[in-house]
Parts: C-alpha cells; sequence; structure tokens
C-alpha cells in the first residue's frame, strides 16, 4: 500500500469517529432533556395534587400522606 492509501485510511476513520462522538452527544443531549423534562413534570403534578382539598383526595380514595 502505497502512503497516500493509509493517509485516506486514517482520515475516514476520523472521520467515521467523529460522526459517531456527535451522534453520542446528540442522544446524551436529548436524553438529559427528557429526564429534566419528566423530573419537572413530575413537580407539577406533585404540587397539584397537593393542592387538592381534603373532599377531592377522598373521591380518589387518597390522603395526605398517599401523595
Amino acid at each position: 500500500m502505497a502512503a497516500g492509501d493509509w493517509s485516506a485510511i486514517w482520515e475516514t476513520l476520523a472521520r467515521a469517529l467523529l460522526f459517531q462522538a456527535s451522534l453520542l452527544d446528540i442522544v446524551f443531549v436529548n436524553r438529559t432533556s427528557y429526564l429534566h423534562q419528566a423530573r419537572m413534570n413530575a413537580a407539577r403534578m406533585t404540587t397539584g395534587l397537593a393542592r387538592l382539598s381534603e373532599e377531592e383526595l377522598e373521591k380518589f380514595n387518597w390522603t395526605r400522606e398517599t401523595i
């Protein structure tokens, strides 16, 4: 193999690794975003449940301790 062939192989390999790293970065950012969104939704639900009156809680057979 000529020196130019190895250069092309290394360049292709480097590009493939950079592309894979960018895909992993996108997946990680999206996963973090979804996790943050789920936490925020859970916080909103908990806050909403805490605001329910005793009568509203009884409709669902819940108590303050359940929440």
